[in-house]
């Protein structure tokens, strides 16, 4: 058994369909050395679809959701920032 499915069945948790979980983590996409112009070509792009809205269109169907606390983010990450976070 491994420590996910012990976990698993310690904690088992059930989701109905119209519902869903939140938990704030940030994710992180890293480019090789040299790649600083198509690095910030990302970064134009991704914050031009966060301002347009195209990039929350990629979120899951509207559910009841439940946000859950992240005691694990440093105190600078920019909660406050709405628009980078799902």
């Amino acid at each position: 058994m491994t420590c996910i499915e012990r976990e698993q069945s310690l904690h088992p948790v059930r989701v109905p369909i119209n519902r869903g979980l939140r938990y704030l983590a940030p994710s992180h996409l890293f480019l090789g050395r040299g790649l600083g112009a198509q690095a910030e070509r990302l970064q134009r792009t991704l914050d031009a679809m966060s301002r347009d809205g195209s990039l929350q269109a990629l979120q899951l169907p509207s559910r009841h959701v439940l946000a859950l606390h992240n005691p694990g983010l440093p105190p600078a990450t920019p909660l406050d920032v709405a628009r980078y976070w799902f």
